[in-house]
């Protein structure tokens, strides 16, 4: 790491998220090393016969809730809406464009700053504070013979190393069963500007993801999270990543981030 105080709070947070993540073995200032686990990349073994038990396992080892207080508000505004405001223009500098309304899919959506800026603020009152991995994607997920251990945690939720928001770890793992490091390798996406500024996107998904995101929103009823604060935070995130990544794919992420975080916005159960 060229920051050394993310690699050290990672390795602090390894300790909290101790049995969830390998075993940090040793570190420097730049570098941390960790015990190899045997065993597959679970995107490449999640299906509905184990996604199940998979997010069970966590429900019990790291999203356990504990007592909301007024620090985890303050770190979920910096969070979710500072950081998402500078990402998006940094998205709009790299790329010379401004914020405008946008035919998507043949769906009229607002400027991205209204959409943004409509979410009112007791949406960041609404979490649900717990210890977190942060990136909680399956493409971070270990399957062994009767377990899973956790890779690449995030290294704090807006400064904090203990807690964070477990909406963003649902969120996290709900954006990654749509959007996966295969599909970007492949490039089994597309985003075509037409004449009139209009935009159309496609993404090719697996079959088993699809049936992985049915049992995953069944899931968060039966544990009654809001799947419409999962929604708007998927959102986020796709607009989050979009500067972070390479044309075309940094465009498709902030226009597949916009549509859904619209359609989240006026999602009703």
């Amino acid at each position: 790491f060229a920051d050394p105080e993310v690699n050290l709070n990672r390795v602090k947070r390894a300790k909290i998220l101790e049995g969830v993540v390998p075993e940090v073995k040793g570190f420097t200032n730049n570098f941390y090393k960790y015990e190899f686990v045997e065993g597959e990349l679970y995107s490449k073994k999640a299906d509905s016969t184990n996604f199940l038990g998979f997010l069970n396992n966590y429900q019990k080892t790291i999203w356990v809730e504990q007592e909301n207080n007024e620090d985890l508000n303050a770190l979920s505004k910096k969070f979710y809406y500072s950081k998402t405001v500078e990402r998006v223009k940094r998205f709009f500098d790299n790329n010379m464009i401004e914020d405008k309304e946008t035919i998507i899919n043949n769906i009229r959506t607002p400027k991205v700053m209204d959409l943004i800026n409509s979410i009112p603020d007791s949406f960041y009152y609404e979490g649900k504070k717990s210890k977190i991995h942060g990136d909680f994607i399956i493409d971070n997920a270990i399957i062994m013979e009767d377990s899973f251990k956790m890779i690449d945690w995030r290294q704090d939720f807006a400064g904090s190393l203990e807690n964070g928001d477990t909406y963003y770890d649902l969120a996290k793992l709900s954006h990654n069963l749509v959007v996966n490091h295969e599909i970007i390798d492949k490039k089994l996406f597309s985003i075509d500007q037409n004449l009139d500024g209009s935009i159309n996107l496609d993404i090719l998904r697996k079959q088993k993801l699809v049936e992985c995101e049915n049992i995953f929103f069944e899931w968060l009823k039966m544990n009654e999270y809001c799947i419409k604060r999962v929604m708007i935070l998927r959102g986020l995130i796709w607009l989050n990543m979009s500067p972070l990544h390479h044309k075309p794919f940094d465009y498709f992420l902030y226009y597949h981030g916009k549509l859904n975080l619209f359609k989240a916005l006026n999602y009703e159960s």
